[in-house]
């Protein structure tokens, strides 16, 4: 919004830009109104998933990592099944994947793994997964960069542009 010569607020008209009716202070205010979708899982650390250090097995890091961008799919109602329905032929697949070590987590501990859209790219995107002990210390963190893909007949992919509708789901406001 402008003020105008009298003091009173006048609409900035919106602008085109690739294709995308758009307002940079819209977007800005906007920006600052929205935030990423945050969901959490929690996973008990059981014997199997550490040694008896309290290190934690990296697989299962990525393991609980993986799950938390599920859970973050299903929180918006993207199951499996529904993605199929809406999303014919297109999949997910991880094309990056990092994870760095803070602390150990021994048997019998809670961890919390907060996960959540960092990035939004046009044809991939980034999971942010923050991991922290139920006492509030931190366990890790990791990355995951997936890219949005149709599966062609023959198992060919090709990226996709990502829809806006699709990323739209993954904001609330602040």
């Amino acid at each position: 919004m402008a003020a105008d010569q009298s003091g009173g607020i006048l609409p900035i008209k919106p602008q085109r830009v690739n294709d995308v009716s758009y307002n940079r202070a819209l977007m800005r205010d906007a920006a600052i109104a929205l935030k990423p979708l945050l969901a959490t899982i929690v996973r008990d650390v059981t014997w199997g998933d550490c040694d008896p250090a309290g290190i934690i097995f990296y697989p299962n890091y990525f393991r609980w990592i993986d799950s938390g961008t599920w859970n973050l799919f299903f929180t918006v109602g993207l199951t499996p099944e529904r993605m199929r329905a809406e999303y014919p032929q297109m999949d997910m697949p991880i094309v990056s994947a990092q994870l760095e070590f803070a602390n150990p987590a021994p048997f019998g501990a809670r961890a919390h793994v907060h996960s959540f859209i960092e990035h939004w790219g046009s044809k991939s995107f980034r999971v942010r997964h923050e991991i922290v002990r139920a006492d509030g210390a931190r366990l890790g963190a990791g990355a995951e960069t997936r890219a949005w893909v149709c599966t062609a007949p023959g198992g060919t992919m090709r990226a996709e542009r990502i829809p806006e509708g699709l990323k739209s789901r993954f904001f609330v406001t602040a």
